[in-house]
Parts: structure tokens; sequence; C-alpha cells
């Protein structure tokens, strides 16, 4: 498992939102050079190799990033090439530029890009797949986040864990109480970050559950941190709404067109950025309180 306390400002990529693939990998750099926590690549349109292909192509661009950045990462184990082994080059091609140590076009990326912000310059940037555990572990991705329907999250943990071993992040949707309690019935350390949703209707996912608004927000956040989750809003989430949604509960926020199709994501990011950060630093009192982050699943949880 991973930590994901840590996630507090997520990018969910929208491919035609930003314009095609080419359109994602700029919105990706930029939003990671504004501040990011993880970036969420969610295609649901294209096939298997093309995920693949995009997927690999922001790792890469992050991973640029990163040298310049020049912060001391672990890496997380990988077969060689930076994927899980056993699966057909044709199919998912390994990542052209190991994420931990870029070299080739990752330093003339990391080059070409412009100073990447103060705010930002300790983060290590995690690329996570919506839906996809396979191509998740074909390319070398961070972790995967799941829905509802998708691969039972315990199946998806066990088969993490054999290919990746630590550090592989995965995420859950969840939209009300009872997919909150089922969250807490899991063995210990399946999940590791709920995405809470809708906040609000939103055109980038016309099939998601009603609205929760920020009353349905706070009893979601409310249960998911006595269950000891950490957890980010999604749905409709704008700059004027982060400070509510902080006071609410939540740990960070997940976003799409918010940054995705934005002007100038760049400034997008940055802007959300600071807000969150001003909103999380007025809820993290020294005692701690409702904004504090520090997480204990309950005795009653699953078996670890």
């Amino acid at each position: 498992m991973s930590d994901g306390r840590g996630v507090e400002l997520y990018l969910v990529t929208d491919t035609a939102l930003c314009g095609g693939p080419d359109g994602v990998v700029e919105t990706a750099e930029a939003a990671a050079r504004g501040g990011v926590d993880m970036i969420q690549i969610r295609d649901h349109d294209a096939s298997t190799r093309e995920l693949c292909s995009l997927t690999t192509r922001v790792i890469d661009a992050v991973a640029a990033l990163g040298a310049r950045r020049a912060v001391a990462q672990t890496p997380t184990p990988r077969a060689a090439g930076g994927r899980s082994a056993g699966l057909h080059d044709e199919e998912c091609p390994a990542p052209r530029v190991e994420r931990d140590s870029p070299t080739g076009a990752g330093q003339q990326m990391a080059a070409a890009a412009t100073p990447i912000s103060s705010s930002t310059t300790a983060r290590r940037v995690r690329v996570v797949v919506d839906d996809r555990l396979d191509v998740a572990l074909a390319v070398g991705a961070d972790g995967v986040h799941l829905g509802q329907s998708d691969l039972d999250p315990v199946v998806a943990r066990r088969l993490a864990d054999r290919v990746v071993g630590e550090g592989f992040h995965l995420g859950w949707s969840v939209s009300n109480l009872e997919q909150v309690a089922a969250a807490t019935r899991l063995p210990r350390g399946t999940v590791d970050l709920l995405g809470i949703g809708p906040f609000r209707e939103t055109p980038t996912k016309p099939d998601a559950a009603q609205p929760l608004g920020l009353d349905g927000v706070g009893a979601i956040t409310d249960a998911a941190r006595a269950g000891g989750f950490a957890n980010v809003v999604i749905g409709g989430v704008k700059l004027p709404d982060l400070r509510a949604l902080v006071a609410a509960g939540a740990h960070g926020v997940a976003v799409v067109s918010a940054i995705c199709g934005q002007p100038d994501p760049l400034a997008a990011t940055q802007a959300l950025r600071s807000e969150l950060d001003e909103a999380l630093a007025e809820v993290r009192p020294v005692d701690g309180g409702r904004g504090a982050l520090e997480l204990e699943r309950p005795d009653h949880a699953g078996p670890a």
C-alpha cells in the first residue's frame, strides 16, 4: 500500500477537454509544475494500447520534471524496464524513461522545462490509471483508482502486491455511507484513498451518482475519517469550493475541468494549490481537529 494522506490536489485528466493525447501530456506536465500531488489518467474511449501509450508519456513527462527538482526518490520495485514482466511489448510498450532517474528524452524535456514553483520542489507527483489495473502494472504507473463496478479492491491489492510489492497506490470511489462502511470491512491496507463524490453534477462523468452537495460530503468525509481513510472530494469542484469542502472534512480535492481545458493550466493549478494550502492550514490546529491528517484504522477493521 501507499500513504494516501499526502494527496491533497489531484488531477483527473480528460482527453477531450485537453484537446487530445498531446494536450493531456502538456496539461499533466503543467499541473505537475503547478503543484498537484497525483495525476490520474482517465480515458474510457482509448484502446488498451492507446491508454498504455498515453500513460507512459505522462510518466515520462513527470519523471523529467522530477529530474529538475533533484529530489531523492526511493524507487518502487518494478520488473526490468519499469513494468511487470510477462506482457507483450506490442500491447503495452515499456516506458521510454525511468521515473526515478530520467535519461535521454527525459533529460531533453527537463532541460527545456520552465522553472518549477518553489511550492512543488519537495513533491513527488504520482501517476495512476483509472479503472485499468492491467495498464497500471504494465507501464509501471504508481497505482490505480477503482470504481464500485471495477475489479474487487481486495483482488487488485493482491495482484499488485505480487507484481510490484510495497508502495502501489489503490484508490476507491465511494458515493454513500454504505460504500464507506464496506471500505472499513476490507482487510487493513487494501485501500489507500477514498474518492468521495460527486460533489455536484458534472458533464465530465454523466453516469455518476446523484450529487452529494456540501452536507452529503460532510457526512461521508466524517465516516471516512472515522474509518481511518484519507479522502479527496471530486465532482465539479472549482476554486471557490475549496475552503467549504476542506471545512466539511475533505483532506483534498480531485479536479478535472478546473485544470483540463483551461487557457493556462499551470496558472489554474497554481491558484488551486495556493487556495487549498491556505484552506488546509486553517483546519490544522496544533492539537489536531477535523482537518488533522493523523489517521488510524480502528481495531474493528478487517484483518491485516
